[in-house]
């Protein structure tokens, strides 16, 4: 006689994540509506002599593009009453996890201020 499988919680369910189809037109209108007013901002500015952009402008446009890259994708969520957490996999990092990261950031900053270093 067979057993029956234990019944594992649905978490693949439409209540929970959007369509795949959604989820391709959110990324290309994020992507599109954050980095296309860059190109038009940037073409206006842009000395037609030295045909150099202002680097000031540069930054906070791309400052301002990847705010937007990532508020369209949360607005879609929480719009259609989507999990956050669940659907960007906001997962909780163990805290020994972050102490360990903090001597290894303190590391790779050395090791690339020297290596900057030996390339200049």
């Amino acid at each position: 006689m067979e057993t029956p499988e234990p019944k594992l919680p649905d978490t693949n369910t439409e209540s929970n994540f959007p369509l795949p189809f959604e989820s391709l037109v959110v990324i290309i209108m994020s992507v599109l509506v954050s980095y296309f007013p860059l190109v038009i901002v940037l073409g206006a500015t842009m000395d037609p002599e030295t045909a150099e952009p202002d680097m000031t402008l540069v930054k906070v446009l791309l400052a301002v593009g990847e705010m937007v890259l990532l508020a369209l994708p949360v607005f879609y969520l929480l719009r259609r009453k989507l999990s956050l957490p669940l659907n960007l996999r906001l997962n909780p990092v163990p805290g020994n996890i972050v102490w360990l990261s903090v001597p290894v950031s303190l590391c790779m900053i050395v090791l690339i201020d020297e290596v900057d270093r030996l390339v200049r």
